[in-house]
């Protein structure tokens, strides 16, 4: 939605909630049932578009990401036990291929997610002889559950034709519909109350309620380009944000690796930004209103001193 429809839809939930407060005696405004019929209709097909527009910014559709989540637990699952025993073996480089969050899947690009997840059973299947708490059948498991959200590619996209055609493209229409019908509200309680002393302060109660007050830019974006200490143009295509004041993941976009963040608020804020074989670093930065862009440089992890 845009800034403005976002600011309409506030004033039609106004409306809507100044109508539930006095159901009888509006319904008693001749007229008024037909008008509410129309206001109810347009209202609730703005919310449920606005509701598809929200869907996953990758396209994918409920169902898909449901398998994402179970793809993410399953293969995170064996990670866990395979990683304990590689830190017992002392194997610090198969730990880092098997310690991830599970937002290292879920919050991953599609095409991006499946690689991750390949990878980690590939790390485990590679060193069952280390990891003997996963068996063959847990890979096969692993497998399966990639697959199963491998197959939901062409589902992702028909959800992205059917966040336009049944969300951006509805909202205007009904929008006009039910501006419409708030107009016809106000003209209809005006006219039936305007001389009755005890219901004439609902009439200013009302304009008050169809106010469509502008609340400005709605939208602040936060991007990220993690780059290499020792290169700094070489953006690093596997850096991974957590914001601190929510706990919230974001990992690198699968085309152009900078981490996207595109809803957040406005404050001081700390982000942990890392990256394998990376030093993570603490970011504390002012956000504001409009788009944010920081380029972050990650330092390699120094070496073991010899023994």
């Amino acid at each position: 939605m845009t800034d403005e429809e976002r600011d309409e839809l506030t004033s039609f939930n106004r409306v809507n909630d100044y109508c539930n407060k006095y159901p009888l005696d509006l319904a008693a405004i001749l007229g008024y049932p037909a008008v509410k019929t129309i206001f109810d209709s347009a209202f609730g097909k703005i919310n449920t578009a606005a509701g598809i527009q929200v869907v996953d910014s990758s396209g994918e559709a409920p169902e898909a990401l449901l398998l994402k989540a179970n793809m993410a637990k399953i293969t995170l699952k064996y990670a866990k036990k395979g990683r304990v025993l590689s830190r017992l073996a002392g194997n610090t480089s198969l730990t880092a291929k098997l310690s991830h969050p599970k937002t290292f899947i879920t919050q991953a690009p599609k095409e991006t997610a499946i690689l991750n997840a390949n990878n980690i059973k590939t790390a485990l299947n590679d060193n069952l002889l280390i990891c003997t708490n996963v068996i063959p059948a847990n890979i096969i498991e692993i497998a399966g559950v990639i697959l199963a959200y491998s197959n939901q590619k062409n589902v992702a996209r028909e959800a992205i034709q059917t966040k336009a055609a049944y969300g951006t493209a509805i909202i205007p229409e009904q929008i006009l519909i039910a501006r419409g019908a708030v107009a016809n509200f106000f003209d209809l309680i005006d006219a039936e109350w305007e001389d009755n002393v005890a219901f004439f302060p609902r009439i200013g109660e009302f304009e008050l309620a169809k106010e469509i007050i502008t609340t400005g830019h709605h939208d602040i974006k936060t991007f990220f380009t993690v780059v290499k200490d020792e290169a700094p143009l070489v953006v690093i295509d596997n850096a991974n944000v957590e914001d601190e004041s929510n706990l919230k993941s974001y990992v690198a976009d699968d085309d152009t690796y900078v981490v996207h963040i595109y809803h957040h608020r406005a404050g001081h804020y700390h982000f942990s930004i890392s990256a394998p074989g990376r030093i993570t670093v603490d970011f504390a930065t002012d956000i504001h209103k409009g788009l944010n862009s920081f380029t972050v440089r990650l330092k390699l992890i120094p070496p073991p001193p010899p023994i």
